[in-house]
């Protein structure tokens, strides 16, 4: 009975969520075609503040709660942080509205991919060196537009016990316009009762997307906290920087039950 009520929860969650995008990603693009008409700033704006709700909509679906330690930066800003799972990126959406850099198969995924491609998400090949300067422009020019851009430094989500080492090649527009890197930690705890985060919401290189997700919308709910630094860090030196960044970022990370 309780495997059913399980799967029954996870159901409607889906149903809910495939609703709920769909309706939101029709208004994004009817409303940022409108705003756009009287300005860019207008037209971001408007993205931001759709996207924002879609995302926290999303989470209070599944039941989850947001805790923010911290101020988020405003809009324009360039985050980073570390990576755990496949819904970090609803989370810092819920938060601050922006664009992220994410790994490139992403854009193929049935129906996320349609929608990603749409809603100016920056896709990186992390295996081929010589799309590192094409994506720093994409980097630049957001920033340039004023959006709040968002990168899991870690290249790929973490094994949970620890934040693996921050890569650099990403961080050169940083360098190069001298803007501040602002850093935040994500965490999260299930609830009694429920699989730990580590089993139901972490996403580790053995468990299939699907599985992942329908894991994560069998919980009753769970808590995430993302903490954002007290203050930001410069730097000429991208592999100084990428440096910088890890140490606050780990000192702070918690590990995963």
């Amino acid at each position: 009975m309780k495997r059913f009520l399980v799967n029954l929860r996870a159901s409607w969650r889906v149903v809910f969520l495939m609703l709920w995008t769909f309706g939101m990603f029709c208004l994004l693009m009817g409303l940022c075609f409108l705003a756009r008409l009287r300005s860019v700033e207008a037209g971001l704006r408007v993205r931001a503040a759709i996207i924002r709700t879609w995302a926290r909509i999303a989470l209070r679906a599944c039941g989850f709660r947001t805790i923010v330690q911290g101020s988020p930066p405003p809009a324009p800003c360039f985050t980073v942080s570390n990576h755990l799972s496949s819904i970090d990126s609803v989370v810092f959406c819920a938060i601050i509205g922006g664009t992220f850099v994410a790994r490139h198969d992403m854009e193929q995924w049935p129906l996320i991919g349609t929608l990603t491609r749409n809603v100016g998400i920056i896709f990186v090949n992390r295996l081929r060196r010589t799309d590192v300067t094409s994506i720093n422009t994409r980097i630049a020019e957001a920033l340039e537009k004023g959006y709040a851009v968002h990168m899991y430094a870690e290249s790929r989500i973490g094994d949970g016990k620890a934040v693996l080492p921050f890569k650099p090649a990403l961080l050169e527009p940083a360098v190069q316009t001298q803007m501040p890197v602002h850093y935040a930690v994500i965490g999260y705890r299930t609830f009694p009762g429920d699989a730990p985060p580590m089993e139901a919401i972490h996403w580790g290189p053995s468990k299939p997307f699907t599985e992942h997700i329908l894991d994560i919308l069998r919980l009753r709910g769970a808590e995430v906290t993302v903490t954002f630094g007290d203050t930001s860090i410069s730097g000429t030196d991208r592999k100084e920087l990428a440096q910088a960044l890890w140490e606050r970022v780990e000192s702070e990370f918690v590990p995963l039950d």
